[in-house]
């Protein structure tokens, strides 16, 4: 089984896809011989990529097993379809990636597993710019800039944690700067200001 793999293909002349748009493919395994397979699943899911915890999600999912085909050959050409959710959409970020793809696993025996994937897009969002704002302290890096016009709520909440918590970050090192130095100013009633006025006034009496 040296040459054993799974083919995998998306139906159309695009791998861009919008929104409520229906998603199709075929499949088929190339093993010797059909008991060879013991189960195939289909996934269609997103993940991401990037800063921090990374998510993943299954859209749809499809498994059948060599007792669940009967007759049916797992090796022979497979189809899938199913309708692309509203979010999130495809987001190419600087900070945070969010990717869709069709996976395709075929068990064999003895654990081993063929895997094969295409990925597409979901969504017309643009790639993000990196930018570098003034607030961010030297050496920070870069984050991303949003369209708020075209970003959903999920994707544009998770894309731009990271930018916030930098943001929040610097507000609080600023405001700790300026409380030090109102500390540092003497106020009115303060002894050591009183004491240099009074002995001030004594030297220029005597």
């Amino acid at each position: 089984m040296s040459d054993a793999r799974v083919s995998l293909r998306l139906i159309g002349d695009s791998r861009d896809y919008q929104p409520g748009e229906k998603l199709t493919g075929e499949y088929f395994v190339e093993v010797a011989r059909a008991s060879d397979v013991r189960a195939v699943e289909v996934s269609v899911l997103w993940y991401t990529e990037g800063k921090g915890d990374e998510d993943l999600a299954v859209h749809f999912f499809q498994r059948t097993t060599s007792d669940e085909a009967g007759d049916i050959d797992l090796r022979a050409t497979q189809h899938f379809s199913t309708s692309l959710p509203n979010t999130p959409v495809s987001y190419d970020g600087v900070l945070l990636k969010i990717r869709w793809c069709v996976r395709v696993r075929a068990f064999l025996p003895r654990g081993r597993e063929l895997v094969a994937e295409e990925g597409f897009r979901l969504g017309s969002v643009p790639r993000a710019q990196a930018i570098q704002e003034d607030a961010v302290s030297e050496g920070e890096g870069d984050v991303d800039l949003l369209n708020a016009d075209t970003l959903d709520s999920d994707t544009a909440k998770a894309a731009s944690v990271t930018s916030a918590e930098t943001s929040a970050a610097s507000s609080e090192g600023e405001s700790e700067a300026i409380g030090d130095s109102k500390n540092d100013t003497p106020k009115p009633g303060d002894d050591s200001s009183s004491n240099d006025a009074t002995e001030g006034g004594k030297s220029k009496t005597d």
